[in-house]
C-alpha cells in the first residue's frame, strides 16, 4: 500500500503528463477549443453562458470537420485571438451561419448603437457607440466647446 506521499507524486505526474497532451493538441488542431467552447453554451445548463445561449434556443448543429474547414478557410490561425462569429446572432451554429473573426471585431459587433448624437456645436447627428461618452464631434468643436465654456456661455449651434 502506498504513502499519500507517492499518490500525491503520482498525481502530479499525471496532471503534467495531461497538460502536455493537452498543449500539444491545442497546437495541432486549436479549432477544438472553440467547438468545446461553442458545445458548453449551448448544451451545458450548467455553464455561464447557457442563459444567453442554449436557453434562448441557439443550438450546435456544427461538427469538429465543419470547424476545421472555417479555420483553414478563414485564416484563423494568423489571427491575434480568432473568435467564431454566428454571422445571423439569431441563427444556430452552422456552417453556414459562422465565421472566425479577429475577438476586437467580434465586440465590436456585439455592442448596441444609441439611436443618434448630435454635436452640441455644429448640430452633425452621428450614430455612436454608447462606451464612448462625446459631447463634439471633432478636435475643431471641442475648441469652440471650450472656449465657450471659457466665456461662461452654453453650448449653442451655428
Amino acid at each position: 500500500m502506498g504513502t499519500m506521499k507517492d499518490y500525491w507524486k503520482h498525481r502530479e505526474k499525471r496532471l503534467a503528463k495531461h497538460k502536455e497532451y493537452r498543449d500539444q493538441r491545442n497546437k495541432e488542431k486549436p479549432w477544438l477549443r472553440k467547438y468545446y467552447s461553442i458545445k458548453q453554451r449551448c448544451q451545458d445548463s450548467g455553464s455561464s453562458s447557457y442563459s444567453r445561449y442554449g436557453a434562448k434556443g441557439i443550438k450546435m448543429k456544427i461538427t469538429k470537420d465543419e470547424l476545421e474547414f472555417l479555420w483553414v478557410r478563414d485564416c484563423a490561425d494568423k489571427m491575434k485571438v480568432p473568435s467564431i462569429d454566428r454571422i445571423d446572432n439569431q441563427g444556430d451554429y452552422e456552417l453556414s451561419n459562422c465565421r472566425f473573426i479577429e475577438m476586437t471585431e467580434n465586440n465590436r459587433r456585439k455592442r448596441k448603437k444609441n439611436s443618434v448624437f448630435t454635436c452640441a456645436i455644429c448640430g452633425i447627428v452621428f450614430e455612436d457607440y454608447p462606451s464612448r461618452i462625446r459631447v463634439v464631434c471633432s478636435r475643431q468643436c471641442k475648441g469652440i466647446m471650450t472656449s465657450e465654456k471659457m466665456r461662461g456661455n452654453t453650448y449653442a449651434k451655428n
